[in-house]
């Protein structure tokens, strides 16, 4: 967590009418910044503005921790897609070799269940074995 920093600045209005364009006053505390500044009328239907401005370092920090907390989730979504993808083409491929082995033991174990039964129903079990 980025500690809070504040800064305050006080200007009297005439000051601030008297500055010449482009100048201002500034103050700077910790990572918190603030600059006033006036921009006069640039024809007789606008009127003279003033510009207020401030920042916090911090928020830039916390900005940058966010993205790159962003970049780095982003790669591993990347990542676990890839892995996701490929194990799913894996078994996809899997799947009828699967199927084939379960179907052809399927049969496997009815044929045998067939030949058990008329073995045994005609009694030439016994004299097999």
């Amino acid at each position: 967590m980025v500690p809070e920093s504040r800064v305050t600045l006080s200007v009297a209005e005439d000051s601030l009418a008297l500055l010449p364009a482009g100048a201002g006053y500034m103050a700077r505390k910790g990572q918190a910044h603030v600059k006033v500044s006036r921009r006069p009328a640039t024809d007789k239907g606008s009127p003279a503005q003033i510009i207020i401005e401030a920042g916090c370092d911090s928020l830039e920090v916390q900005c940058a921790r966010y993205e790159q907390c962003i970049e780095e989730m982003q790669t591993q979504l990347s990542a676990a897609e890839r892995a996701l993808s490929t194990q799913q083409q894996k078994t996809k491929e899997q799947q009828p070799m699967d199927f084939t082995a379960l179907l052809y033991a399927f049969i496997v174990g009815l044929a045998a269940g067939i030949v058990s039964t008329i073995l045994i129903r005609k009694k030439i079990w016994q004299k097999v074995f």
